[in-house]
Parts: C-alpha cells; structure tokens; sequence
C-alpha cells in the first residue's frame, strides 16, 4: 500500500472469503488469536449486512466521498502542502488566514465558510485540519484564489486534488472520464510519496483506487452530507426537547421547517401537493408576532427571518 498504488495489482477482497474469514475469527481460541486476525483480515466483526438476501456486501457497498476525501486525504494533504509553503517561507500563515476571512463567498457557501487556520493545528502530529466537510468542500473550492501567484511542485499537486475531487464530485461521468480518474490518483499518489516521502500512504489514499463509479454510479448519490447536515439538525433539537415523545416531537420540529423554508412564490418539492391552507386573516401586530417567534427559535436566525416572511408577511 505504501509504494503499489495500481487497483489491478491489489487482490480485491471478495464475500466469500470475507465471510471465511469473520468465521475464523469467531471460532478463535484465544483472545491474542482473535486480535492477531483481526488485524491481519482488517475486520473487527461479522456485518449484519452480510445475511441480506441478494445483496453484496464486498461489491454493492460504496465509498463515501465525504469521509475518504473531506474528512481524510484532502485535510491531510492540504496540511502537508501549508506546513511546506509555510516553513519555506514561500507563504505566510496570516496572510492565508486572512485571505479565507476576506474572500468573498457566495450566499450559499457563506454557511460553511473555513475557519482560520491556527499554527497549532499544522504542528499538531495528526492528519486535522479541524474543518468540518461543508469546510473542507468550501476551502477546495476556493483554494486554487488563495494560492494564487505561488507555482511549484506542491501547489500544483493540491490543483490535481481539486480536479479529482470535482470528477468525483460530478452526477454524470462518462466512462473515458472514469479511466482518466483512474490514472489522475495513480499518479498523484505517486507523487505525494515523492513530494512526502517520510509520510505513510493512510488508508484513505488507498480507498481512491477502489472507488466503485463503473458499478455503483457517480458517487455524489451515495454521498453521506446530507444524511449528516439532516442528522445534526436533529441532534440539536433533541438535546431541548422534552422526553415523553422524543420521536413525535422531532418530527413535528421537521415538518415546521420544511414548511418555513419555502421562498415566496416557490413550491415546495415535497409538500406542494399536500399542503392545505384553512380560513387566514391579516396579522395586524407583526412586531408582536415575530417576537413570540424569536422567543421560540432562540438564535435561529434564518428560520425567524422565513417564518415572518413567509406567514406573518408584513403589510
């Protein structure tokens, strides 16, 4: 793994011998035994998942794009690059962070804007950046301005990150752009053990070569950030709620939001058809409403700025 990076020259693990080997380590006598081929085999236990009808796991199981990519190789990669440029004294910390504070995001990427990053965090021995993936997502997009002007070896290896990311990241895919990604992470893998040569290929590097885009589809379908951001957003709620009927409670909490976020004139994609209106009149105490509303979502700024636009709409 640490100087082969050619898919065609790894044996692929297959089910049945997957499954041999979850056996194996079950019927072990000893726990030293059951440890040693576990981190032989690389499995930690049997998968449920495994005694699904008509489904396999090895094959049928996707990578996920935001925890190989956002919250793996490009944080670490991206460590590396600055530590190099900085200690060098080709570029200076500030002058990045700075650039990140000043760039001018669109609305849409304004909401998950890069944090600065601290001198802390690049001498830290670990593979953080401390950026979540709607960050990460964000800094590569924006990361070609931020280095503008520098041209070397270690810029343009981070450029051929962003060009992979961005074929990943892509819902269609042809499959000459399927070869050509292929050969993209071969050879900049290849050259991160040239640029790095003292740091170990992570597992996540060697996910790349296995990306399943032929079999399983553009992997933005498969992408888990949005079960996530859903996730959080329950997350939240649920550490203000009460706990009779923690469940109903959330859904309710959804349903509100779902409806609140809808634009003036825009239908909502779910609920434009089953959405009923009874008997309304105009509201005629709208300081007092959005008050009540404000008391209610607390800091929730962008739901509050919704709701009264959209239900308590001024005269």
């Amino acid at each position: 793994m640490q100087h082969i990076f050619e898919e065609n020259k790894f044996v692929k693990r297959m089910l049945e011998k997957h499954i041999r080997q979850c056996l194996k380590i079950d019927k072990a006598c000893t726990d030293f035994l059951k440890a040693s081929l576990k981190t032989t085999y690389g499995i930690n236990r049997r998968s449920r998942l495994v005694d699904i009808p008509a489904f396999d796991l090895i094959t049928q199981s996707p990578q996920d794009i935001m925890h190989v990519i956002f919250e793996g190789v490009a944080p670490m990669e991206i460590k590396l690059v600055l530590k190099h440029l900085i200690l060098s004294r080709q570029m200076e910390l500030d002058e990045f962070n700075s650039a990140i504070q000043n760039f001018p995001y669109s609305p849409l990427d304004i909401r998950d804007k890069p944090c600065p990053v601290s001198a802390n965090t690049l001498a830290a021995n670990d593979n953080r950046l401390k950026q979540s993936s709607g960050q990460m997502l964000i800094l590569l997009k924006i990361l070609p301005f931020l280095l503008d002007g520098l041209d070397n070896e270690h810029t343009k290896f981070i450029l051929k990150l962003i060009e992979i990311v961005q074929i990943v990241l892509a819902p269609i895919i042809s499959l000459q752009t399927v070869l050509r990604l292929r050969s993209m992470i071969e050879q900049h893998l290849y050259q991160f053990k040239q640029l790095f040569p003292e740091v170990n290929v992570i597992p996540k590097q060697h996910y790349m070569l296995h990306l399943q885009i032929i079999s399983l589809g553009p992997l933005i379908r498969n992408m888990c950030m949005h079960f996530e951001g859903k996730h959080c957003y329950f997350k939240q709620w649920a550490s203000k709620l009460n706990f009779k009927n923690v469940c109903k409670s959330l859904v309710n909490h959804n349903q509100f939001l779902e409806s609140c976020q809808n634009e003036i004139g825009i239908e909502h994609r779910i609920f434009a058809n089953e959405r009923e209106s009874g008997p309304v009149s105009a509201v005629t105490n709208t300081e007092y409403v959005k008050r009540k509303v404000k008391d209610f979502f607390g800091n929730r700024g962008h739901e509050i700025c919704c709701l009264c636009e959209m239900v308590y709409p001024q005269r």
